[in-house]
C-alpha cells in the first residue's frame, strides 16, 4: 500500500509539474512575441508552412526557362519584409456598408512568394524599386508604369514587360499571385504567343464582360480589340476572333471579311467564338453565315430545366446546370472537367438553344458542346419569356413548349489532317456558338457565388483546344483565391492566435489528467 502511494505521488507530481511548465512556457512565449511584435514589427513567416512555396506547375515551367527574367516589385523591400497585417475595407453585398478588417499581409506574402520563384531558378532576379524615388530604373527598361502597377515582370532579352496591378488580393479579382507571375514570365519570354481579337464595331457588349480580357491575358494570350468595320481584312495571324452579343446587324461586307479570315487559304487554323443570349437581337447576315456555311443556328427559344436548376444565397439569378454531350469533341474541349463531372452553370431564363443545321457538309462537321441533361428540359419562345427568375421552381412545361434535351453551345470544324486517331488537328478551322453570355460574366468566371467554379476553366480549356496548344499556364479553380484570413480588428486577431496557442497546453493538460487517472489505480 505504501509503494502504491509513492507511485501515485511520483506520477502525479511529474504530470502536474509538466503541465505547469508547458503552460508557463507557452504563456511566456505568447507574451514575448507580443512584446517583440510591438517593438520590432515581427512578421508571419508563411514559407515555414509552405504557403508561399510555388507548386509543381510553376517549378516545371521554370525548368524550361532559358533567358533572364526580372521580377520588379514597386516598393521598399524592408517594408514588404516587415509587414504582418493589412487593413482591408470590405463592402457588405446586401446593404453596401463598409467595414475595416485586418488580413494577412499581401506584402509579406509577396515577399516570400517571389523569393520562392528566385530560389527555383537562377534565371530570376528580384528587385524592389520604389518608382517615386527611382523612376529612372523603369525608364531604362522602357517600362511605362501605371499608378496601380504592383509588380512588373521584365525580360531583358525580349524587352517585353507584364504588369500585375495592386488589386491582386481583392475579392473580385481572385486570381492567385503565383499564377500571374508565372503567366508574366511566360508572356515576356515566349515567341509563339496566341492572339485573340475581341470584335467591336456593332455595339457589342464588350464593356459588360471585361473579365474575359483579364482571364486570357493572365493565361499568356495576347488580347486586342478589333473594329471589324474599320479594317479591310482581318489579320491572318490572329488565332481566335471573339464576338460578344452584337446589338447592331452585320453588313454583307463584314461577312466577307469573316469568310476570308475563316477560309484561311491552305493553312486554316482560324477560329471564331460567338456568344449570344436572349438579349441578342436578330442579325440576319451573321446568322445566315453561321447557319449556311458552318451549320450552327441561333435558336429562338429560352431553355428551362427545373430539375437541374438552383440558386444560392448571394444571388437572385438562378443557375441552369448543363452537361457535356457524349461526343469526343465536347469531351476533348472540356478536358479534365469532363472526367471530373465538373458541370457548367448558365443563366436560367437567359439561355437560348443552339441548333445544328447539318452534321456534315462540304468538309464541315458539327458537334454539340454543352447541352441540358434530359427530356425534363423544355424550350419556350423568347416572345413568351415572361417568367420571373424568383419563381423558376414553379415553371412547368406548357402547351407549345418544345421538349429537350437542348444544345446550348455547339461547334463546327474543318479538318485538313487525315489523322483520324486525333479528335483535333493543328490544321483545323473552328466556329463555336454559345446560347449564353453567362460564361463571360465576372460573377461566373471569378466564381463569386461559389457555385460556378468551373466556368473560367472551361473557357481556358476550350480556347486551348481551339488553338491546339497545351503548353499554356492554366489559371484554374485550384489557384483561385476566394478569401483571405480576415479579422474584425487587431484585438480579435491576437485573441484568435492566443486561443490557437492555448489549445496546445489545454490538450496536454487533458492528456495528463487522463494519464494520472489511469496511474491512480496502479
Amino acid at each position: 500500500m505504501k509503494t502504491k502511494t509513492k507511485k501515485i505521488i511520483k506520477y502525479g507530481s511529474i504530470t502536474t509539474v509538466s503541465v505547469a511548465v508547458v503552460t508557463a512556457a507557452v504563456i511566456a512565449l505568447n507574451v514575448m512575441l507580443t512584446v517583440l511584435d510591438a517593438a520590432f514589427g515581427l512578421s508571419l513567416d508563411f514559407s515555414q508552412f509552405g504557403l508561399t512555396e510555388i507548386d509543381d506547375v510553376s517549378k516545371d515551367f521554370l525548368k524550361t526557362l532559358d533567358t533572364d527574367i526580372e521580377i520588379i516589385i514597386n516598393g521598399n523591400e524592408d517594408e514588404f519584409k516587415a509587414s504582418t497585417w493589412d487593413s482591408v475595407t470590405v463592402t457588405n453585398d446586401e446593404d453596401g456598408t463598409e467595414s475595416n478588417q485586418s488580413g494577412v499581409s499581401g506584402k509579406r506574402y509577396t515577399y516570400e512568394l517571389v523569393d520562392s520563384f528566385r530560389k527555383n531558378s537562377d534565371k530570376i532576379t528580384v528587385y524592389y524599386i520604389d518608382s517615386r524615388y527611382n523612376p529612372g530604373f523603369f525608364k531604362e527598361r522602357g517600362i511605362s508604369l501605371e499608378e496601380d502597377d504592383f509588380i512588373i515582370i521584365y525580360c531583358p532579352y525580349s524587352g517585353r514587360s507584364f504588369s500585375i496591378t495592386n488589386d491582386v488580393f481583392t475579392y473580385y479579382t481572385m486570381i492567385s499571385l503565383e499564377r500571374r507571375i508565372a503567366a508574366g514570365i511566360y508572356q515576356t519570354t515566349k515567341d509563339d504567343l496566341r492572339r485573340v481579337a475581341i470584335i467591336s464595331g456593332h455595339n457589342e457588349k464588350i464593356s459588360e464582360y471585361p473579365y474575359i480580357y483579364e482571364l486570357l491575358t493572365n493565361n499568356a494570350y495576347l488580347v486586342e480589340t478589333l473594329d471589324l468595320t474599320s479594317v479591310d481584312e482581318i489579320d491572318g495571324d490572329i488565332d481566335i476572333l471573339v464576338v460578344i452579343s452584337p446589338q447592331l446587324t452585320y453588313s454583307s461586307n463584314d461577312i466577307l471579311k469573316l469568310r476570308a479570315y475563316m477560309n484561311g487559304g491552305e493553312n486554316l487554323g482560324r477560329n471564331m467564338v460567338v456568344f449570344t443570349d436572349t438579349e441578342t437581337p436578330d442579325n440576319p447576315f451573321l446568322e445566315d453565315f453561321l447557319s449556311t456555311e458552318w451549320g450552327l443556328e441561333i435558336g429562338d427559344e429560352v431553355v428551362y430545366d427545373p430539375a437541374n436548376s438552383s440558386t444560392v444565397l448571394n444571388t437572385t439569378e438562378p443557375f441552369l446546370k448543363v452537361a457535356y454531350p457524349a461526343n469526343s469533341v465536347a469531351q476533348a474541349a472540356a478536358g479534365d472537367l469532363y472526367s471530373a463531372n465538373a458541370y457548367q452553370f448558365l443563366a436560367l431564363g437567359k439561355t437560348r438553344n443552339i441548333n445544328r443545321s447539318f452534321e456534315s457538309k462540304n468538309g464541315v462537321q458539327t458537334a454539340a458542346l454543352l447541352s441540358t441533361f434530359d427530356s425534363n428540359s423544355f424550350g419556350r419562345p423568347i416572345s413568351q419569356n415572361i417568367v420571373d427568375s424568383f419563381d423558376f421552381k414553379n415553371v412547368t412545361k406548357q402547351e407549345g413548349d418544345s421538349t429537350g434535351p437542348f444544345n446550348v453551345a455547339a461547334m463546327s470544324y474543318i479538318q485538313k489532317s487525315g489523322d483520324t486517331d486525333k479528335v483535333y488537328s493543328l490544321y483545323s478551322s473552328n466556329v463555336v456558338l454559345f446560347g449564353s453570355t453567362a460564361v463571360l460574366d465576372t460573377r461566373y468566371m471569378a466564381n463569386m457565388t461559389g457555385s460556378t467554379q468551373s466556368t473560367a476553366e472551361y473557357i481556358l480549356s476550350l480556347f486551348e483546344f481551339l488553338v491546339n496548344d497545351d503548353n499554356v499556364i492554366d489559371i484554374g479553380s485550384t489557384s483561385l483565391i476566394h478569401s483571405g484570413i480576415f479579422f474584425d480588428s487587431d484585438f480579435v486577431a491576437y485573441v484568435t492566435i492566443g486561443v490557437i496557442i492555448c489549445l496546445i497546453p489545454s490538450v496536454c493538460a487533458v492528456f495528463a489528467v487522463m494519464t494520472w487517472r489511469r496511474r491512480k489505480n496502479l
